[in-house]
């Protein structure tokens, strides 16, 4: 295990004295509060686990032996989420993937054999995409077909999509993936590379796992892990005619602190196709089915002339982090600028590229001003009003 007093990363001082942690390099926020902060900054000053247990033993009055044990498992914890480094640096770091990543590319055909080349855009950020053959292009063209612009000459990115040796291969200048078993896999794929490349490449203050909608220049913000509502309650606002902005990537665009539109496909689980029934049966083009890897999805794409409007960034007015539950009341509960972070960080949300002190403290005082709610709900009529009555009494 590395030495706390090599540590290199920032450390922020929040509300309730909870520290946040960042280390450099990392685009990952830990939170740390009560006695996992003391156990971090004995650590830091070059205290051994042992040692670190006997200091909290001497200053609590507290067994020894269970405080070791508490040392232990933070110490472990922030080695596997990849806070502070193993010895040999690599030991519950990485989790592992089903796709191979070579550095090697697959040779790459002349333009005049591509099957189709298709150009888009996501709000200023333009990328092509090559396809071998047509079946390929019928499989994961329509993932991003709401976003096809006329062809670009100076795109931002482009990714070729054609058959390998040992499966299909995704590849550009940056990223080779092969072996990906299937063109639906493929589509998955392509879909997490195109949104990896769309907003890191930005000076972001923070990016959310999150949807967003907007109406007027206002901009509604849910943050979320998988499962937790936002791609449901975000489709049922469509419907109430807001418009789209994201589903799944919101970058924070950290000069003008404002959000920038990532409007990719919805990206929609088996529960919310049942609950979102009747609005589905409305629109023009339906969901379609995905899966790989015991993962399924329906991609749904937005109506372009009444759902999209790319061309600006949006202030963020709310931030409604959704819960879903099949018993749920509804029930509007307001946050601390803690329990934002806390809910962020549970999230999966990202902080900026650019990672320092400075960048940490810039998110909190932003974090500060902007009023956030969870909002538990069962019922999707009742969610939507809520939403529609924060916006209107903001």
């Amino acid at each position: 295990m590395e030495s706390g007093k090599n540590w290199q990363g920032s450390e922020t001082i929040v509300e309730d004295n909870s520290l946040l942690v960042t280390r450099t390099g990392d685009t990952n926020l830990f939170v740390l509060n009560d006695s996992g902060r003391e156990i971090w900054q004995a650590w830091r000053l070059g205290y051994d686990r042992k040692e670190i247990a006997r200091l909290l033993a001497d200053i609590y009055e507290a067994d020894k032996d269970q405080l070791l044990e508490d040392v232990d498992q933070a110490i472990c914890e922030w080695q596997t989420k990849g806070l502070i480094a193993d010895q040999d640096n690599s030991a519950g770091l990485h989790e592992h993937k089903p796709i191979v990543e070579n550095l090697k590319s697959t040779a790459r055909l002349p333009v005049s054999e591509w099957y189709s080349r298709r150009s888009y855009r996501l709000y200023d950020f333009n990328f092509d995409l090559y396809f071998e053959t047509q079946g390929l292009d019928a499989v994961v063209h329509p993932v991003f077909s709401h976003l096809e612009i006329q062809s670009s000459r100076k795109p931002d990115a482009h990714f070729e999509l054609l058959n390998g040796d040992s499966g299909l291969v995704l590849q550009n200048r940056s990223i080779v993936k092969t072996e990906i078993p299937t063109t639906q896999a493929l589509a998955m794929v392509t879909f997490t590379e195109v949104a990896l490349a769309a907003y890191q490449g930005r000076d972001n203050l923070m990016v959310f796992h999150a949807a967003a909608v907007a109406s007027g220049d206002a901009c509604v913000v849910l943050p979320g892990a998988g499962g937790s509502g936002k791609s449901t309650l975000t489709t049922a606002l469509l419907d109430r005619g807001f418009n789209y902005l994201s589903d799944d990537v919101v970058p924070i665009d950290r000069k003008s602190q404002k959000a920038v539109p990532m409007p990719f496909s919805l990206n929609l689980k088996s529960g919310s196709r049942k609950v979102l029934k009747n609005i589905l049966a409305r629109w023009p083009q339906q969901p379609t089915e995905y899966s790989w890897d015991g993962r399924r999805v329906w991609y749904l794409n937005p109506i372009h002339d009444q759902h999209i409007a790319t061309n600006k960034l949006y202030q963020v007015m709310l931030l409604v982090f959704p819960e879903w539950g099949m018993n749920n009341q509804t029930i509007l509960t307001p946050l601390t600028t803690i329990q934002k972070i806390e809910r962020l960080i549970a999230g999966n949300s990202l902080l900026g590229n650019s990672v320092g002190s400075q960048l940490t403290e810039e998110l909190i005082n932003w974090l500060k001003y902007i009023p956030a709610y969870s909002l538990q709900y069962a019922s999707l009529k009742q969610a939507v009003t809520t939403v529609e009555d924060l916006l209107m009494h903001k």
